[in-house]
């Protein structure tokens, strides 16, 4: 199924799914059906990832352990195009992501059982948020790592808000399920 085109309207109904419990594979969808990215890993015992929106592929590779970043490469050519470098290495709860020196924006988990992640600007602002679970709920969503995507107008109009999707995303995932 061809990925759709994020628009404002799909804001509302946004969605981080897992199709299987047993796949790290996950969709971005709005009503359900409307697909907009995709994440996921290589296997389950292996930190590289890759993300697709619209016309953006690329590969995230998590390395290090005292200072731990994820290695963010556009999948046309293989280079580092920015770095999320995790500024907490010991609960792994803020990271920030850099092109060059250049701050894009902070992850940050907000609470504890990794119920909310939010991405903020420079200033602090909030961009992005991610909120566990999905509105739909029942026992077949209890074993798959789902959530629901809020954007404020700033998260929406920036200039990467598709590579934070994916990102953020990867990084929640990774941090919750795999250990990072």
């Amino acid at each position: 199924m061809p990925l759709h085109t994020l628009t404002r309207d799909d804001d509302a109904t946004l969605h981080w799914r897992q199709p299987s419990s047993w796949q790290f594979r996950f969709l971005l969808v709005a009503d359900g059906d409307r697909e907009f990215a995709t994440v996921d890993w290589r296997s389950s015992w292996r930190s590289e990832g890759r993300a697709v929106m619209g016309e953006h592929a690329w590969t995230f590779d998590h390395e290090g352990f005292w200072k731990p970043r994820v290695l963010v490469r556009d999948d046309a050519h293989a280079q580092p195009v920015a770095s999320l470098e995790i500024t907490n290495a010991v609960l792994q709860n803020r990271a920030e992501l850099r092109r060059g020196e250049t701050l894009i924006a902070e992850w940050r988990l907000e609470t504890f059982t990794f119920g909310r992640v939010v991405w903020r600007d420079a200033q602090g602002e909030p961009l992005i948020t991610f909120r566990s679970g999905t509105d739909e709920g029942g026992p077949s969503s209890w074993l798959r790592t789902q959530c629901r995507v809020d954007f404020t107008d700033a998260g929406f109009a920036h200039p990467e808000r598709d590579l934070l999707l994916c990102l953020g995303w990867y990084l929640t995932v990774s941090v919750s399920q795999l250990g990072a």
